[in-house]
């Protein structure tokens, strides 16, 4: 991304107009006022060269980045009349933030260096000058090894950049190092309680700045992490700001984007799918692929699923033929992702078997290739499960359930990595539902315990009543769930009694998953830090630790003393005072491998 730097005192006041306009988004007004400006008679090369660079930075915030690389490159050209200069930095650096933004990040990052050794030659300008392009090169560096992706260095070159802003206050390019840290951080890390003060604070800076398109860029970095953390109605809310102020500046890209991440909001949250196709419609008709074909490869992967939630496989597939017809055009292994995912799931919608297959083939090698990717990953495996329980529900064979277990340990583990503290929840609730379907009811209600505490702990209020009401409607059915065991129910008749395929939806609506779980013969104990056993977070204050030195947190410690009063880890007492109920497999419960008859 481009940045204005900050201009000598005898700056024109056209100028000085100019910039205010171009921050207040104005765009008609400053394109007016610079055209003007350059007609005027005996104007300074320094002037005009000014001038230009002003417009380049306009041009970036309307997304016309094709007249931005055009422009930057004569500027560049024009301000070597002035000798080694700043304003040749200048048009380095806004050059490359377009080049990003093509989807050419080594081009990019070929152009910022050629500014960066310029710079070093610049030992007579003010240090203050002097960091502000420092600031913006290291920022573009950090984009670059984000595309890469090398996430140490990223954060490297982010935190530099937001250190050199911090010590010349140029509050723009602080507001757009919060933002990119918060998207980094929230991706790759997976903190998304740094990732939100990141954004937070990138939003109130960015009000600082004055400046439309920093401001709307960092509601869009916070409304993200509401998104990512369940807040839905909150990021929806951004979203619709940041659409708002793209308006103003005409800037099409920015307004898909918007409008596709409304379109997400709607497909994950709530059941208003003709509202979600209605946003990604108005994504795709206002996108100029000219751009960046990898950000189109996003918005078709967004159509194709809104469609299939529709049930409409003839609109997904004209959708999926045209992603298709891209990434033969493109050289990209994170777009050729998003085709082989999207080509998955069209398949795995057909009614036929052997789609059904090749679909299940194509999610394996995702996930077997080892490549994590924050969204694509987490899909894949889903999907998976989806397709092993279908095959499973025609074929009564529980060996598949066995064949769940590691792909359901993976989802834990990035939810771990992402502190995605809902999803955790829920995927502990799904591993519930799965343990009815082989009569384990109290393997359930460890698994619902799990789910309850991660709830209550993170103050997910609502989903912690859900699970509450599910362990108590578990207990209130115990009666129905032995009578089902004793005459070998169908698994059709268990399937609808655990709600598997709701838990499957709530799993679809979410982009992270979660955390290690607890393995009946296997059970990791956390020393170095204080981790429960339980909701796997912390240990702070009071607490109880067994003997074998497994530690639960003070909430969970009473809610596995009431469930069982057994330590998970070695079955000592918890509670001495109270009779103690050792966990263990349901006797006569069908085993995994058993064929099952369907009545």
């Amino acid at each position: 991304m481009s940045e204005k730097i900050s201009r000598k005192e005898d700056t024109p006041e056209e100028l000085t107009l100019a910039e205010k306009l171009i921050d207040d988004a104005k765009v008609n007004e400053a394109h007016e006022l610079l055209n003007n400006f350059e007609r005027k008679e005996g104007l300074t090369l320094q002037d005009k060269v000014s001038s230009h660079v002003l417009r380049i930075d306009l041009l970036f915030q309307q997304g016309r980045h094709k007249e931005v690389l055009k422009l930057a490159e004569e500027t560049h050209n024009l301000s070597l009349g002035l000798g080694k200069n700043l304003q040749s930095v200048d048009c380095f650096i806004l050059m490359a933030g377009s080049l990003i933004w093509f989807g050419k990040p080594d081009k990019a990052f070929d152009v910022v260096i050629q500014g960066e050794e310029l710079l070093k030659n610049l030992t007579q300008v003010l240090s203050s000058e002097y960091m502000k392009r420092e600031a913006s090169i290291a920022r573009i560096k950090g984009r670059y090894y984000y595309r890469k992706p090398n996430i140490e260095l990223t954060l490297k070159y982010l935190k530099q950049s937001l250190e050199l802003g911090e010590k010349t206050d140029f509050k723009k390019l602080m507001a757009i190092a919060l933002r990119e840290l918060s998207e980094s951080i929230s991706k790759y890390k997976g903190d998304m309680d740094l990732a939100f003060e990141y954004a937070k604070k990138g939003v109130a800076i960015a009000k600082e700045s004055k400046n439309k398109f920093t401001i709307a860029q960092c509601f869009v970095a916070l409304g993200e992490i509401y998104r990512f953390t369940g807040d839905w109605e909150g990021g929806l809310k951004l979203y619709n700001e940041s659409l708002s102020i793209y308006e103003e500046l005409d800037n099409k890209e920015r307004m898909s984007a918007s409008l596709s991440n409304m379109a997400e909001t709607y497909r994950d949250f709530t059941k208003d799918y003709d509202r979600a196709s209605e946003y990604v419609e108005a994504s795709i008709a206002v996108y100029t692929p000219d751009v960046n074909y990898i950000w189109a490869g996003g918005r078709f992967n967004i159509a194709i699923t809104i469609a299939l939630k529709k049930g409409d496989l003839a609109r997904a597939k004209k959708y999926l033929q045209r992603l298709e017809q891209m990434n033969s055009q493109v050289e990209d292994k994170r777009f050729e992702l998003v085709y082989r995912i999207s080509k998955a799931l069209v398949l795995k919608s057909s009614s036929r078997f052997r789609d059904m297959a090749k679909a299940e083939e194509i999610l394996r090698q995702i996930i077997n290739e080892g490549n994590f990717d924050f969204e694509s990953t987490p899909i894949a495996l889903i999907n998976l499960c989806d397709i092993l329980l279908a095959e499973f529900r025609v074929t009564n064979n529980l060996e598949i359930l066995n064949e769940l277990e590691p792909l359901i340990a993976q989802l834990l583990n990035i939810a771990e990595k992402t502190q995605s503290h809902r999803i955790q929840a829920e995927t502990y609730l799904f591993q519930a539902k799965l343990a009815l379907l082989s009569f384990d009811v109290n393997k359930s209600r460890r698994f619902l315990t799990q789910a309850q505490q991660i709830a209550e702990r993170h103050s997910l209020n609502r989903l912690a009543l859900e699970i509450s009401n599910e362990h108590k409607n578990l207990i209130d059915r115990l009666e129905l769930w032995e009578q089902l065991k004793n005459s070998e129910a169908p698994i059709s008749e268990r399937f609808e009694l655990a709600q598997i395929n709701e838990q499957m939806e709530r799993m679809h609506r979410s982009r992270v998953m979660i955390k290690t779980q607890i393995i009946e013969d296997e059970v990791a104990i956390h020393k170095e830090r204080k981790i429960c056993l339980v909701c796997r977070g912390e240990v702070f204050g009071f607490s109880y630790i067994c003997k074998c030195g497994a530690n639960y947190c003070e909430s969970c410690a009473r809610a596995v003393s009431n469930l069982e009063n057994v330590c998970w880890a070695c079955e000592e007492a918890i509670d001495y005072s109270k009779p103690v109920k050792p966990y263990k497999k349901d006797e006569g419960r069908v085993e995994m491998g058993e064929k099952l008859k369907e009545k």
